[in-house]
């Protein structure tokens, strides 16, 4: 998980997931990473929520899922402050379409 923070710093090829975390923590939640990871799970565990309503059964979620939600974010933070604090992330927002 320590890599994560690494990767997310370089910003070249990233997986969907981390990619969405680094633009949520960017450009919605004010660089704090914990937020993002979780609002970035919010979706995947609000459907799971509502499958197993619907069906009565969940079949996908599994101890590594569950440790994906609520360690990755703080790793995150942790590897931030501590081991690459001196790198910075290369990420730039969008900028505005003009015609």
């Amino acid at each position: 998980m320590v890599g994560g923070a690494c990767h997310q710093r370089a910003n070249l090829i990233m997986h969907p997931n981390g990619d969405t975390t680094n633009i949520l923590r960017f450009m919605y939640c004010r660089n704090k990473v914990i937020r993002a990871q979780l609002l970035n799970f919010s979706v995947p565990v609000l459907i799971t929520g509502i499958c197993w309503l619907i069906s009565g059964k969940v079949y996908a979620v599994n101890l590594g899922t569950l440790l994906c939600i609520l360690v990755n974010g703080p790793m995150i933070a942790l590897a931030d402050h501590w081991l690459w604090h001196s790198l910075h992330h290369n990420i730039t927002a969008p900028k505005a379409m003009t015609d």
